[in-house]
């Protein structure tokens, strides 16, 4: 019986034991899951609570754009060739948003009075999802009344300076001209709104956080006036042309004119598919800039870089390259190795020149004379001093698709075509026939480069306040004024090629240019050339004058170049 008790007593204990043990697990349980609680709260509401405050504030908050004004585009003298037009209206789908009944036929009735539209048509603009003009001038008090704007780019001019100015897409980004090239500084900063809104997502409060910065302003070194007399000049004239005019000494652009062209007011609208590719398909290629992308045989225009080579050439003396006579019977012949065949090639004047100097040679256009010097100095040698005077470098002009020429050698030849170099290759090379190809903007550096008697500048389509030009070519003072003679004779003295263009100016004797007249591979059809640089001394402007087709530059390109001439010598006169 006492072990009976015993036994009764140890149940009782053991029972007891995990009565206590369950009791202890279940604390534990109890405080794991407390823990585990503190510690949820705490990550929600201590560490996540950033994480969730920025997500009920995007609910709550959001952020908005505030477009910045682009930037506005000049001309040299302050003519405004292209703003922004802001155009403020009334988002109604965002105005009437959570409101109806009687809160949204008084919101109807205040837009009215605004606007001064009736309510029907107000309402009907709301059923159609539709925006309402207000003028800018109009205060708008009513909180309700949501406004949005829209920027518009304008371009109060027509005509070819869409090729340099020209235009941006909807959303205001620069597509071409100086728009594109200088987006990033007319663009400006947008700015930023932060809009409290409620749970129907309407207005509560809005606040600026950084105001727009508006765009920078650009000057152009182009004279609007100017552009604008040569268009009218060159809409006498159904080809293709290009006339460019510069000051050498700053290498600044007065006037780009190529034509045809397309209107960048134009581009700015909306343009149906058909009607787009109309305007690619175009013949002219409107939206080809032919002064920078477009490059051509130059002709006799490249006599003046072959007198420079001549000029050059150490291994002759001044005396001889200047005193030796060439007779010239309108005809030179090239025979093969063999003798056996004979090649002709023609002078432009089929009576030939007769006896002729260099003077002669680029105040008459002598072909037969440069065919010889070519021959004489040699392809590579020619490539050589083309090198030297960065005949085919990019101007560096602030417009995009810029081109570069070509000016052929024997290893040019070789790598890009597979075959060897001619003899007859040379003979066109020396008349700017054959390989060489240069565009329009090269032309002219070559004449701003021998008005500078050696110096060239880059070219600026803006204003350029001050900048160096760079030293090229370094020959004695007498060269150049040789040269510069000699291409005076060309407007000045009868028998220059340009003479009857020019033999009734009062300041031909200050003026040096020469004629270009380029075959184009089809029987008596001719580019027209004409480029000139004036005053002879401290030049301040260079005209380059291109007609397509346009039959001899002495005829054709070298009147235009003489009406551009007069307009500025004139314009200079009633400025002083």
């Amino acid at each position: 019986m006492w072990k009976s008790s015993v036994r009764n007593i140890k149940v009782q204990e053991t029972t007891k034991n995990h009565g206590n043990g369950r009791i202890i697990l279940l604390w534990i349980i109890l405080l794991f899951v407390f823990l585990a609680f503190v510690y949820r709260t705490y990550d929600l509401q201590i560490k996540q609570s950033d994480e969730f405050s920025q997500y009920f504030d995007s609910i709550r908050l959001k952020r908005e754009v505030i477009p910045a004004y682009r930037g506005n585009i000049y001309d040299r003298n302050g003519t405004l060739l292209a703003y922004t037009k802001v155009n403020r209206y009334i988002d109604l789908s965002e105005s009437i948003k959570g409101i109806y009944g009687s809160a949204r036929e008084d919101l109807v009735k205040d837009i009215s009075k605004l606007t001064g539209i009736s309510e029907l048509n107000i309402t009907d603009a709301i059923n159609h999802n539709e925006d309402i003009l207000i003028r800018p001038d109009i205060s708008v008090s009513n909180p309700n009344i949501s406004l949005k704007y829209d920027f518009e780019r304008i371009y109060p001019f027509n005509g070819s300076l869409s090729h340099i100015i020209g235009y941006v897409n909807r959303g205001l980004v620069g597509v071409a001209g100086v728009e594109k090239t200088f987006n990033d500084y007319l663009k400006g900063i947008n700015g930023v709104t932060q809009v409290e809104v409620d749970s129907r997502t309407r207005q509560l409060k809005k606040q600026t956080v950084r105001k727009p910065q508006k765009g920078q302003d650009i000057y152009l070194s182009v004279d609007l006036q100017l552009q604008q007399y040569i268009e009218e000049l060159l809409a006498e004239i159904e080809n293709p042309s290009v006339v460019i005019v510069s000051s050498p000494d700053s290498g600044e652009i007065l006037s780009m004119v190529s034509k045809p062209f397309y209107e960048s007011s134009r581009m700015t609208k909306p343009i149906i598919e058909e009607e787009w590719q109309l305007m690619l398909k175009d013949e002219g290629n409107i939206f080809l800039n032919r002064a920078i992308s477009s490059t051509y045989n130059p002709g006799s225009l490249i006599k003046p870089f072959m007198a420079l080579s001549v000029l050059s050439d150490n291994t002759v003396s001044v005396y001889k390259a200047v005193t030796q006579r060439l007779y010239c019977d309108g005809e030179f012949s090239l025979y093969s190795n063999d003798g056996k065949t004979e090649y002709k090639y023609h002078d432009w004047l089929s009576t030939g020149h007769g006896t002729v100097t260099l003077f002669d040679a680029v105040k008459e256009s002598c072909n037969v004379y440069f065919y010889n010097k070519g021959l004489e100095l040699g392809i590579d040698y020619l490539k050589s001093i083309s090198d030297t005077i960065g005949l085919t470098m990019k101007s560096q002009i602030n417009l995009p698709e810029e081109k570069t020429g070509i000016y052929p050698s024997t290893s040019w030849k070789l790598q890009e075509i597979g075959e060897n170099w001619y003899l007859g290759d040379t003979v066109l090379s020396s008349i700017g026939q054959g390989y060489v190809r240069l565009t329009p903007i090269e032309m002219l550096k070559l004449f701003e480069l021998i008005a500078l008697e050696g110096n060239k500048q880059k070219s600026y389509i803006t204003a350029n306040s001050f900048s160096l030009s760079n030293r090229y070519l370094n020959l004695p003072k007498s060269h150049w004024i040789y040269l510069k003679m000699a291409m005076n004779a060309v407007v000045s003295q009868p028998g220059g090629t340009a003479y009857p263009a020019f033999k009734d100016a009062s300041y031909k004797d200050k003026l040096a240019g020469k004629t270009g007249t380029a075959e184009i591979g089809i029987e008596g059809r001719y580019h027209a050339y004409f480029a000139a640089f004036y005053p002879l001394e401290r030049p301040k402007y260079t005209v380059f004058v291109l007609i397509e087709n346009g039959g001899y530059g002495g005829q054709n390109a070298a009147p235009i170049g003489r009406k551009v001439f007069d307009f500025i010598l004139e314009k200079e006169n009633e400025t002083f």
